[in-house]
């Protein structure tokens, strides 16, 4: 059995995803990947492990801020990027990546799970300030490219 946004997705029927009408046969022939990228899950999300928020005080969040802003300059520093790309780029190419643009994002389905779980976890900072080596080091597409977006430096 599989699921979408929470719902059984019966083998063997067509179903209509985003204006598409996909065939009966579907489910059984494609891939997990194919399933994946389009929020197909063999789990409902109900039985996944809820994960619960780290409530931190202001303090803590400043904490982690500043402690982000020093890891993040030190990396961006230290490497060497493929593309001639500024630190002030790449802090807002990551902008551009949410909740919603992530699963048509061409990264792994693990990269996919390990962004969701910091955006749950610690919130939007946190979630793209982990994709930044990703993009930085070409291993992922620029997002303002992949999705045709004007890049605000």
């Amino acid at each position: 059995m599989y699921y979408l946004n929470g719902k059984k997705l019966p083998l063997d029927r067509p179903f209509t995803l985003d204006g598409f009408q996909y065939p009966a046969e579907w489910l059984r022939c494609s891939s997990e990947e194919q399933k994946y990228d389009l929020g197909i899950r063999s789990t409902p999300e109900s039985v996944k492990p809820k994960i619960d928020p780290i409530v931190i005080n202001d303090k803590e969040k400043e904490e982690f801020d500043c402690l982000t802003n020093f890891i993040l300059d030190a990396i961006i520093t230290m490497s060497c990027n493929n593309f001639g790309m500024t630190v002030e780029e790449v802090k807002a190419e990551v902008l551009l990546l949410d909740l919603y643009n992530i699963r048509k994002y061409d990264c792994s389905p693990s990269l996919t799970d390990q962004f969701y779980s910091m955006w749950q976890r610690f919130g939007p900072q946190a979630a793209r300030t982990a994709m930044i080596p990703y993009i930085w080091n070409n291993k992922t597409p620029r997002p303002s490219e992949y999705f045709g977006l004007e890049l605000n430096v």
